[in-house]
């Protein structure tokens, strides 16, 4: 919910761009410190830079197409 707040008043690819830039930050830790604390830590962050990308990178792809490729019932 907040994600898509920050997405509306910032815009889609913006959160996207930061979310993959939070995504790749969260994984250096492992690399550097292969230790099982490093390795919880790390995981939990990820998957809370990693639970709002599903949901805005559906927003945005939506919004690429026109109204009318949306409709999928069409033949």
């Amino acid at each position: 919910m907040l994600t898509g707040f920050v997405a509306d008043r910032v815009g889609m690819m913006w959160v996207l761009l930061v979310l993959a830039l939070l995504w790749s930050i969260t994984q250096l830790p492992v690399l550097s410190w292969a230790t099982g604390a490093a390795l919880l830590v790390g995981r939990i962050a990820l998957g809370a830079a990693e639970g709002p990308g599903a949901a805005t990178a559906s927003v945005a792809a939506f919004g690429w197409f026109p109204p009318t490729a949306a409709d999928f019932r069409r033949h």
